[in-house]
């Protein structure tokens, strides 16, 4: 393809003298009107003195043309109108400068291996701005040309096919510094004005830390939004209605964080920290997360107590949490207060304030009363127990009424001291029953000895 290099600055200037000169300038001595093809009749005249070359229209002559011309024919490299305006490439130019080349890779080159060009108002300060590095980056700024703007929101990196906004040094194929990065406005209904993404997008592939991944069908029939209403809140929406509609007033909200530091799931209005408007499953066969042993733990921490309510929708709430005094507590709550129907104290304690029914109850003590029956074991008598309770009003090593009332009772400790108790009466039963056998036999030998006296005294009358 035929090259023509043409100085760019001696057509500026020369473009700048033609707008310039409104006056036909003097004739100047010794100079040479070029005539036949640049002059014909009343039609263009060129002339130079020491520094300057003129073109000048007379008559109703309305351009100058530049010819290559190859034999008998020939073609308009360049053409200057009467109106100032100039054309490379065609002898009818629309605007002052207008290049048509045979590609759009040979329209116009400026400059070396490095610089750039601007396109700004008659004060030079806003306009597009565009360039060539040093290290063969393309830069272009849209904006300010001052001090209030001293870098390129706007980066080409030809060598790496990477684009920067906000970075003259993007790392990958789209890279975005600034404090809002990108803005989607949207004018709809319910206070919605729009999303804000601060970080890196994909589409239905794997994602890396720091992405987001939106998922979309084949029919676009259903999408996800990410909206952030006029008072700061975030809204996580989805969409799947069998329409190809994808304004955001159709969007089913599924994860609002509200501005005051609420987050709700299923639900927009979250009235806590956390409002689940549904089930909730923990599952996992592995979790690092681990408490004394058991993984997948559920933590509830709180200095001023930590509880969990179920509330079926009616006045009674049931409850269980910890309480300040560092006991756990499960109980029902009503709209007139809060009471408790068990608790188990931080010493492993448990109470119970109603009935318990169960099968079987195993209790766990240290001692039993089997030393009741050891030869040393001193066992009250009778007498003895009599005039303790005489003086009492209870049996010995058993707590009174009062004590009862205050302290009540521990289950093996009674159990075993009624033992005791039993053991020690039968100890009275055995020692009564001796002497019941003692006695009989006495009886017996009386009646022998009675029987004997009675034969003889019948032998002595006859």
């Amino acid at each position: 393809m035929k090259k023509i290099t043409i100085l760019f600055a001696l057509i500026a200037v020369s473009i700048y003298g033609l707008k310039a000169q409104t006056n036909t300038p003097p004739l100047p001595n010794g100079n040479t009107k070029i005539g036949e093809h640049f002059h014909a009749g009343a039609g263009n005249e060129v002339w130079t003195d020491a520094a300057n070359l003129y073109f000048n229209y007379q008559g109703n002559a309305v351009a100058t043309y530049f010819w290559n011309k190859n034999g008998s024919t020939g073609s308009s490299v360049l053409s200057i109108l009467n109106t100032g305006k100039v054309g490379v490439g065609t002898t009818t130019p629309l605007v002052p400068l207008q290049i048509n080349a045979g590609s759009y890779t040979d329209n116009m080159t400026l400059g070396t291996a490095t610089g750039g060009f601007s396109l700004t108002g008659t004060n030079g300060l806003f306009g597009l701005f565009s360039g060539v590095s040093s290290d063969g980056h393309v830069w272009m700024q849209v904006g300010r040309n001052d001090a209030l703007t001293n870098t390129y929101p706007l980066t080409l990196q030809t060598q790496g096919g990477n684009v920067g906004i906000g970075t003259t040094n993007p790392q990958g194929r789209l890279q975005i510094n600034s404090i809002r990065p990108i803005l989607f406005n949207y004018n709809g209904s319910a206070g919605v004005y729009g999303s804000e993404i601060g970080f890196n997008a994909v589409l239905n592939t794997s994602v890396t830390p720091n992405q987001f991944k939106k998922l979309g069908g084949t029919s676009q029939q259903g999408g996800a939004a990410i909206v952030v209403d006029n008072w700061g809140s975030m809204y996580f929406q989805t969409y799947n209605a069998g329409t190809d509609n994808e304004s955001t007033i159709n969007y089913n909200p599924q994860i609002a964080f509200l501005n005051n530091g609420n987050v709700g799931i299923g639900t927009t209005t979250p009235s806590e920290k956390l409002a689940v408007n549904g089930g909730v499953s923990i599952e996992g066969t592995n979790s690092t997360s681990s408490v004394n042993g058991f993984n997948n733990a559920l933590q509830l921490k709180n200095s001023s107590g930590a509880a969990i309510v179920f509330n079926p929708g009616q006045s009674t709430e049931l409850m269980f949490g910890f309480h300040t005094d560092g006991n756990f507590y499960w109980g029902t709550g009503q709209n007139a207060g809060n009471s408790y129907c068990m608790f188990l104290s931080k010493t492993g304690n448990l109470g119970i304030t109603g009935k318990l029914t169960t099968s079987e109850v195993n209790v766990k003590i240290g001692g039993w009363a089997d030393f009741v029956f050891h030869p040393t074991y001193k066992l009250r008598t009778l007498g003895e127990v009599e005039q303790f309770i005489k003086a009492n009003n209870h049996l010995p090593e058993i707590p009174t009424e009062s004590e009862v009332k205050q302290n009540g009772i521990g289950l093996g400790e009674m159990n075993a001291k009624l033992l005791q108790k039993i053991e020690e009466l039968t100890l009275y039963m055995i020692e009564q029953n001796n002497k019941m056998d003692q006695q009989q036999k006495q009886i017996n030998e009386l009646k022998e000895l009675n029987n004997v006296l009675v034969k003889e005294v019948q032998n002595i009358k006859k």
